[in-house]
């Protein structure tokens, strides 16, 4: 959920208008109610950001089955690796397992560090990339008129 306050425009009969003020009172969401749209300026620029979260919507739909099947891949060792840390915090209060977890995670960090290394050198680019997009865009953006 944005920090944008969203309103709820109902532009169909006075009665519908009157139910649907009442029901979403109760969860704090604003209610502009009329049957002329064009009558309300308010109401007319609602319609167009209810618009433009409309296809944010579409975009999760189609996303949606891909974003299950990652999670549904992952999932077991997003749980194993939750044991695993919570297996090493109950050793770690033990002192002569202590020395043997530091051990174990100096080495595994140490056969990691080419990977992670890897991945720097391969993301990096992009970064840089979007990070001048970024700024480009601003710059764009807060350009005067005159200029």
């Amino acid at each position: 959920m944005s920090a944008l306050r969203k309103n709820l425009t109902v532009t169909n009969e006075l009665t519908v208008a009157a139910n649907v003020t009442r029901l979403t009172a109760y969860e704090g969401y604003p209610v502009l109610a009329t049957v002329n749209p064009e009558a309300m300026p308010v109401a007319a620029a609602t319609v167009a950001v209810e618009h433009e979260n409309g296809l944010k919507q579409i975009a999760l739909l189609a996303a949606a089955p891909f974003i299950g099947l990652g999670w549904f891949l992952l999932f077991p060792f997003i749980g194993l690796g939750m044991l695993v840390t919570m297996a090493a915090r109950a050793l770690a209060k033990v002192a002569v397992a202590r020395k043997a977890l530091t051990f174990a995670k100096n080495l595994g960090l140490f056969l990691a560090a080419p990977f992670i290394g890897l991945g720097y050198i391969v993301l990096f680019p992009f970064i840089g990339m979007g990070m001048l997009i970024v700024t480009a865009v601003r710059a764009v953006v807060n350009k005067p008129a005159g200029v």
